[in-house]
């Protein structure tokens, strides 16, 4: 396997090794995981370093939305059962909703959307606790499909104001490697960077040669995403997991923590930083 331009960086904090690779070149990438079912049907899609995950295409599937502070998008709801809405704010809050048609209460990141039986489109604004945070404007549209999980994207220009206040704030320069090591951190100390939105992925298992994946949440952030799996052992023997193992096109970085040496019945993360472009957004 040959790679060109990988460079390391050492998460010191967290004794994690993690491989940024600028271009990635003649790479054989792994079989497509054979994916099995758990609790119920997953939402199919494309997981870097997993391949697809197989389930209901479309109205289970979670919707990442590109927001800003320019446009209004129109987003689908469920006029049956609450929705999420996972926003890129520590608090967030909604304003000037209308109250005999939606009922929204927000909890942790997130805000959950019960429509009343009118039938009516809504229109929502939501912003954060801070006095500049950006205010994002959503038309909520009712149907009768299944809940539905929406993650709101700002774009690039004004993440900066938005995200995590618990978390550590974001590097103040450019450097790549720097903002990079920022969001693995604080991921793997299971904080939501700055600028980022956490989303739910599907609830399935792919069996990678020894060990098990299980993916967990997807970090949805402006220019990137972050992508965090539980990776099981399957043999007695140990087993030292390998970066390239989980590099596809558009992956920038992959991470484990705590450890990237596992054995039968022991678990460890992996966290892969991924372009947009890897999973079609």
């Amino acid at each position: 396997m040959k790679r060109s331009a990988i460079a390391l960086i050492a998460l010191v904090s967290l004794q994690a090794t993690v491989a940024v690779a600028d271009g990635i070149a003649n790479i054989k990438l792994p079989p497509v995981p054979t994916a099995e079912k758990r609790n119920k049907p997953v939402e199919a899609q494309p997981l870097p370093g997993l391949g697809v995950m197989p389930g209901n295409k479309e109205d289970s599937r979670t919707q990442v939305v590109r927001v800003g502070t320019d446009r209004n998008e129109v987003v689908y709801v469920s006029s049956l059962l609450p929705n999420r809405i996972s926003t890129p704010f520590s608090e967030p809050r909604s304003i000037d909703q209308q109250g005999d048609d939606v009922q929204i209460e927000p909890m942790g990141q997130s805000l959950y959307v019960t429509m009343k039986p009118t039938g009516k489109p809504v229109a929502a604004y939501i912003t954060g606790s801070n006095p500049n945070d950006p205010v994002i404007s959503l038309t909520l549209v009712p149907k009768e499909m299944p809940p539905q999980t929406i993650v709101l994207q700002l774009d690039k220009a004004q993440a900066q104001t938005g995200g995590n206040s618990e978390a550590d704030h974001a590097p103040d320069n450019n450097v790549y490697t720097d903002h990079i090591r920022y969001c693995l951190r604080e991921v793997a100390l299971g904080k939501t960077p700055e600028g980022f939105s956490e989303g739910v992925l599907p609830s399935a298992a792919a069996n990678i040669g020894n060990v098990i994946a299980y993916p967990k949440v997807r970090y949805s952030g402006p220019a990137y995403d972050i992508y965090r799996y539980t990776i099981l052992g399957t043999t007695p023997n140990d087993v030292d997991l390998d970066e390239g193992t989980f590099y596809s096109e558009g992956v920038r970085a992959v991470s484990f923590f705590p450890t990237a040496t596992i054995r039968n019945g022991k678990t460890t993360e992996v966290f892969i930083v991924s372009d947009k472009s890897a999973t079609g957004d």
